[in-house]
């Protein structure tokens, strides 16, 4: 019982300590921050052509 959880653990704790989810965090906010500028863009240009 207590092996899966040590090695789960540990398999985080890597995952953790090679910055992976502070790189994927960054990535996703800097694409969600992309895809929000397109939008206002798109925005902007159904009202230009309406």
């Amino acid at each position: 019982m207590y092996q899966p959880f040590a090695q789960t653990y540990s398999q985080l704790r890597n995952f953790l300590a090679n910055g992976f989810y502070q790189r994927k965090m960054a990535l996703l906010t800097s694409e969600l921050a992309d895809l929000q500028a397109l939008h206002q863009n798109l925005l902007a240009q159904q009202t230009m052509q309406k």
